[in-house]
């Protein structure tokens, strides 16, 4: 075995350390998203995570999204909007994307980004804000790229 060979094995080996890590980071989320319509139409609206654990909505937070979101969007609009953390964004820095769940972060900051409709970067102080008021529907994802 050559010098590379052991060098790919590694890297291989880092690798699949790496995804078991961020599997266990994002073990929190839920198994799947729903729409803000599926929650809205259940008595008590809960997401089931990858853990298995049932993670209740607040309904007043639904409440506040029907407000944002324009009703013929409702059944677009999936949650729990995800709060991307990755090391490719510089420190302290947050993505998320979609142009609904970008409506509703601009909506909650009271910020306009003429930057994308797509997406938007927030830092810690505005994630914490978002969370404070959409701690149900929202949750933190972690990212990597692997090459």
């Amino acid at each position: 075995m050559n010098r590379k060979d052991t060098n790919d094995r590694l890297s291989d080996r880092q690798k699949k350390l790496l995804i078991k890590q961020l599997r266990d980071l994002n073990k929190h989320l839920p198994k799947g998203r729903k729409t803000l319509k599926e929650l809205m139409e259940v008595d008590d609206p809960e997401f089931e995570g990858k853990d298995n654990s049932i993670q209740k909505v607040d309904e007043e937070e639904l409440k506040k999204l029907e407000k944002i979101v324009p009703s013929e969007f409702y059944d677009r609009l999936k949650l729990p909007i995800y709060i991307e953390a990755s090391r490719k964004f510089n420190r302290g820095t947050y993505r998320v994307k979609g142009k609904l769940a970008t409506k509703v972060v601009k909506s909650i900051l009271d910020k306009e980004w003429k930057v994308s409709d797509e997406e938007v970067f927030i830092y810690r102080p505005e994630v914490l804000k978002l969370r404070r008021e959409l701690k149900t529907t929202t949750r933190y994802t972690f990212l990597t790229e692997l090459h």
